[in-house]
């Protein structure tokens, strides 16, 4: 590989780089000319669906990497940005801190050979998560942990702890509305109206049972059977499947109507 775009002093740190990830199941391509990149990078290289960009770097260009990391997050594929230095680079201080808060990888080459020093993740898995900034304090205490872990691109389980937040939301909504003599009537068919060590044990199924026998039914409690009906299947679905697009997506919608329910408990 002739390494065109890479200067001539960083041309050993380009071709170490193209050796590591031939290595490990890439196929590198020295002169990708893909028009739909904000510009034309060192090398590409897939694996695969997945797309791993690398920029050689002396200097900082934080532009240049800010339209990586923006063109990485519109994708609907896999997609990861790396950028590789050499270890003598007087900017590596300055480039690594950058790349990393930016969650790019990092790659150093040193005495001929390169390793991972920051993995690159993949930029199509950011997702835009809810802002819980206004919202009540027990919001933010019970889904404040989910938020954060979709955020880390972790959302299977964000989704399961999400779930888990509204589950301890409902039963306290519950446990209050026992103890203030509101009336639950039996529904046909359904399980006997709650005691407190009923609610206590309830999983999301049987909570959003309880709630549909509040009588009579309130806003609070019809939107709480309708969020619990909407998310109990898909969550355990989901939370069980492939990092994709396609499910990344779904999990975020149940995130929001996860929200909606917790907004509704009036405590």
């Amino acid at each position: 590989m002739d390494f065109l775009l890479v200067p001539d002093e960083l041309k050993h740190a380009a071709a170490s780089c193209a050796a590591w990830l031939q290595a490990r199941g890439w196929t590198v391509n020295d002169a990708d000319d893909d028009l739909s990149f904000p510009s034309a990078p060192s090398m590409s290289a897939r694996r695969g669906s997945a797309l791993l960009v690398v920029e050689i770097l002396s200097e900082l260009d934080d532009r240049r990497l800010a339209e990586w990391l923006l063109y990485g997050k519109a994708q609907g594929d896999e997609f990861r940005f790396a950028v590789c230095i050499d270890s003598l680079c007087d900017a590596r201080i300055d480039i690594v801190a950058h790349a990393t808060n930016a969650g790019l990888g990092v790659y150093i080459v040193e005495g001929g050979a390169t390793r991972e020093m920051t993995q690159a993740r993949d930029l199509s898995a950011t997702t835009i998560v809810p802002d819980l900034a206004g919202e009540e304090q027990w919001v933010r205490e019970a889904l404040g942990g989910a938020i954060e872990e979709y955020e880390r691109g972790e959302w299977q389980d964000g989704l399961r702890s999400a779930t888990r937040g509204l589950e301890e939301l409902s039963r306290r909504r519950l446990a209050q509305l026992l103890s203030q003599g509101t009336r639950f009537a039996p529904v046909t068919g359904r399980k006997t109206p709650p005691k407190l060590a009923g609610i206590e044990r309830a999983a999301l199924g049987r909570i959003g049972i309880f709630f549909s026998m509040v009588e009579p039914a309130t806003a609070e409690s019809s939107t709480l059977v309708r969020v619990i009906d909407v998310i109990r299947d898909p969550r355990n679905d989901l939370s069980h499947k492939n990092d994709t697009p396609k499910h990344r997506t779904s999990a975020v919608k149940l995130l929001y109507v996860i929200l909606r329910g917790a907004r509704e408990l009036q405590l």
